[in-house]
């Protein structure tokens, strides 16, 4: 009986010492609060790095939509017998703007410590890129509505 109690007892002290250790409620919340900004900085970077593929995406179309636009407008010229070298300097000026503008924030974000930029500022970015691209496709919409016509 003795060696049952004893055994009993020991059996005891060594399964209270195999419970799960617990955490600090301090400790648990820090852990959390980590996790969630390193989240949070994931999500910026990756809304930097579509950014930046955006916008190398619009340079690309732009430079093939310019030499196309270029060569409408000297068509569009020498069809109807005008200058159009003023028209064509607008075109190269709104082109390098455009390009410029939308080059100058692909390199910004390029660099890893602007990457981390606060998500507003990501956002705002995109929307002004989104804006620059607008404009240039409602111009080159313009230009190809003059090579329907004169192709007609």
């Amino acid at each position: 009986m003795k060696k049952t109690i004893l055994l009993l007892l020991a059996c005891c002290f060594v399964l209270s010492g195999c419970g799960e250790p617990t955490v600090p409620q301090e400790e648990y919340d820090s852990v959390v609060a980590e996790r969630d900004e390193l989240e949070s900085r994931i999500e910026s970077l990756e809304n930097a790095i579509e950014l930046c593929e955006k916008a190398a995406e619009y340079q690309a179309r732009m430079e093939e939509q310019y030499k196309h636009a270029k060569f409408v407008l000297f068509v569009m010229g020498e069809i109807a017998g005008i200058d159009t070298s003023d028209l064509a300097l607008k075109t190269e000026d709104l082109y390098r703007s455009t390009t410029d503008s939308i080059g100058t924030v692909k390199n910004v974000y390029e660099n890893i410590d602007a990457l981390e930029a606060e998500d507003g500022l990501i956002d705002d970015t995109t929307q002004a890129i989104d804006d620059l691209w607008e404009a240039w496709s409602r111009f080159y919409d313009t230009v190809l509505n003059m090579e329907t016509f004169i192709t007609e």
